[in-house]
């Protein structure tokens, strides 16, 4: 892996800052404390595995006073082009990450924080159980480890530091599977004592369930005496169903002949009555015909047309005298007018409307003219009341025309009506000369049936007493097949209770056999990882330690020594990977050592654990890349020119190296200068 650009905005101490990583080599950033040196690895960090709960927090991120930020870091991994973009939001609840970006080989993807955790730990090949823990330990102690984390594990109590090497080689699970053995075991003695209590009593139940299947063929031989019987028994009823449904064949018969007879004789009933009603009606019939005769009706023409064109004539008539009526109203109220301008002209002075003299010569004008109306329309007047007298004339006339017209019609259609009536009269009465007729025959008829079917009813009472006596003594035998079904029924509600008695015992001893397998495999599965299983993990993982601890403690010395370069003082890894500098023959205590000593120990078990990791998981994409923060802290200026030879022999791709000694910008490749001014960070160009 090869970081290519870092992006801070709104970062600590950063406002906006683009920082441009050279491709190889080794590279210092370099600064006054405070210069904001360390902010730049925080914020790497933060753009790989982003917040982590206890280690880094947005607090610590976020600039002061501002809402939002936002850190984007470029890098290429194994031949693909990534870029990476976190951002943090102030909140009501506090300042957490909203959702991130990242672009492999231009193309983008908007992911959670979680799913871009789990992206990236893909990319760099990192373990996948790293994804819901807070701390990125591969990260941590092969890419970038704070000093002070680093002097922590040395100091640390012996079994503590095994457990986080444990963790950072990847071989903690060998301890995990020792415990969880412990605790399997446990539970697995728990539960086979639960077994063994469960499988007890399993000869106890084997009896019983021996004496309950004896008792059921005792059942089941008892049961088949009674099936033979109901069989012989279910012959005879059946003989005997046929006789009673041969006698109920005829006894059926009879009564479908009885019920023919009832039926014949109701019908001649209603016959007879019919003939009686038909005979009176008859007779009225007869009457009424006899009446109409005396009467002489006779057939006379329809006067409808005559009737219609009165009423129009006498429609047109009222039409014209509502018309001259109103032209009368208005010639007048026309000569009312004329006659008003008159009597008004003799008394006018002056115009109403314009208010001017009115002369004596055009009063005269308008008199004149209107006198001359006056005449016209009394000349009208006289006229139109002349012809209203002509019209209420004709009116009269025309109205008792209409009355003498109407009157005949209506005497006309009275006459036609009792023709009609005399018709239909007539016809009724041949219609129920001809009923009566039918009918006589019919009960003629009716009264032949009657007296054939009489005499082959007359053999009823002797089929109808052997129908009793064969249904009586098919009721007997039915009795004793209920009987004997309720008998066969209790006896399998009997044999029903012993199989489930027996099905349950069955499911006991099989389960009980079970339980008792099942306790003997725990007994070997105990006995496997106790004498077995254990010993192999063991073996194996003291076998891996070893292994680790020698190469560690090469690694460890091979650092140390070329970082002091003194023949009087050296250092290895004791058992528990504890350091253990000798001096002059004698072990002296990390705590006693001077500042420079002190780093050179913690730089040397720093780089040693880089190597040993990196070898262990091979496969992880940051291996061409580490960090080293203040490595030189309380260096003397002979241990700092050592830093070169160190720097060469590390042949890492790149290393990048946060330091504010000022000598060490004299061996790396490329120097990257920070200042603080009024609280924000920048790069020296």
């Amino acid at each position: 892996m090869r970081l290519k650009h870092l992006k801070l905005e709104n970062i600590r101490s950063y406002l906006s800052q683009q920082i441009t990583f050279p491709e190889n080599g080794s590279l210092l950033l370099s600064g006054n404390i405070g210069s904001g040196k360390s902010t730049i690895l925080l914020a790497i960090e933060f753009a790989f595995f982003g917040i982590r709960k206890g280690e880094l927090s947005g607090n610590a991120l976020l600039r002061n006073g501002k809402d939002s930020g936002r850190v984007e870091l470029s890098f290429e991994i194994n031949g693909t082009d990534v870029v990476i973009v976190r951002t943090l939001k102030k909140t009501s609840t506090g300042i957490g990450q909203d959702t991130g970006i990242i672009k492999i080989n231009g193309t983008e993807t908007e992911l959670s924080a979680i799913e871009l955790k789990q992206r990236i730990l893909e990319l760099l090949n990192y373990p996948k159980d790293l994804l819901t823990k807070s701390k990125s330990m591969v990260y941590r102690y092969t890419v970038y480890t704070p000093q002070e984390e680093m002097k922590n594990i040395l100091l640390c109590d012996p079994e503590d530091r095994l457990d986080t090497l444990r963790k950072v080689f990847g071989i903690d699970k060998y301890k995990k599977i020792a415990e969880n053995s412990s605790i399997v075991v446990s539970k697995i003695k728990e539960k086979r004592k639960e077994y063994i209590a469960l499988s007890s009593g399993l000869q106890e139940k084997q009896a019983i369930k021996l004496k309950k299947e004896m008792e059921l063929n005792e059942l089941s031989k008892e049961e088949s005496g009674v099936v033979q019987t109901l069989n012989k028994l279910y012959l005879d009823i059946q003989t005997k169903k046929e006789n009673l449904e041969e006698a109920e064949i005829s006894l059926q018969s009879i009564r479908q002949l009885k019920v023919t007879l009832q039926e014949i004789e109701r019908n001649s009933l209603m016959h007879t009555k019919q003939l009686s009603i038909l005979a009176d009606e008859s007779s009225r019939l007869d009457l009424e015909i006899t009446n109409l005769k005396s009467e002489n009706p006779i057939a006379t023409r329809s006067y409808s047309d005559e009737i219609s064109k009165a009423e129009s004539d006498m429609t047109e008539l009222e039409k014209n005298a509502k018309e001259n009526a109103k032209r009368l109203i208005e010639a007048k109220t026309k000569r009312e007018s004329a006659e008003h301008i008159i009597n008004k002209m003799h008394t006018l002075s002056s115009c109403p409307t314009c208010l001017q003299q009115v002369s004596e010569e055009h009063k005269v004008k308008v008199v004149d003219k209107e006198k001359l109306g006056v005449t016209e329309f009394s000349k009208n007047i006289s006229l139109m009341e002349e012809t209203e007298k002509e019209l209420s004339i004709k009116h009269s006339m025309i109205k008792n025309e209409l009355e003498e017209l109407r009157r005949k019609e209506k005497s006309s259609i009275l006459a036609n009506e009792k023709l009609k009536r005399l018709n239909d009269l007539l016809h009724r009465r041949e219609l129920i000369s001809t009923q009566e007729d039918a009918l006589r025959k019919e009960v003629l008829d009716y009264n032949a049936r009657k007296n054939e079917l009489i005499r082959s009813v007359d053999n009823y009472n002797i089929i109808e007493l052997t129908f009793h006596k064969r249904k009586s003594e098919l009721e007997v035998l039915q009795m004793r097949e209920k009987e004997l079904l309720m008998g066969k029924s209790t006896l399998e509600a009997k044999k029903g209770a012993f199989f489930d008695i027996i099905q349950e015992l069955d499911r006991d001893i099989l389960q009980k056999m079970e339980f008792s397998k099942k306790a003997e495999e725990l007994s070997k599965i105990q006995q496997w990882i106790d004498e077995k299983f254990l010993g192999i993990m063991s073996t194996m993982e003291r076998s891996i330690m070893l292994k680790v601890h020698s190469d560690f403690s090469a690694l460890f010395e091979k650092w140390f020594s070329m970082l002091t370069d003194s023949e009087t003082i050296s250092a290895r890894l004791d058992e528990e990977f504890t350091p253990k500098i000798i001096q002059n023959g004698y072990d002296i205590e990390y705590e006693f050592l001077s500042g420079g000593e002190k780093t050179a120990a913690a730089l040397a078990y720093r780089l040693a654990l880089n190597q040993v990791i990196n070898n262990i998981i091979s496969t992880i994409s940051t291996r061409d890349i580490i960090i080293l923060d203040e490595p030189t802290d309380g260096f003397s200026s002979e241990q700092l020119d050592k830093m070169r030879n160190l720097l060469d022999e590390l042949n890492i791709g790149q290393v990048i190296i946060v330091s504010h000694e000022p000598k060490i910008e004299s061996f790396v490749d490329t120097v990257l200068k920070l200042s603080k001014t009024e609280h924000i960070s920048s790069l020296v160009l």
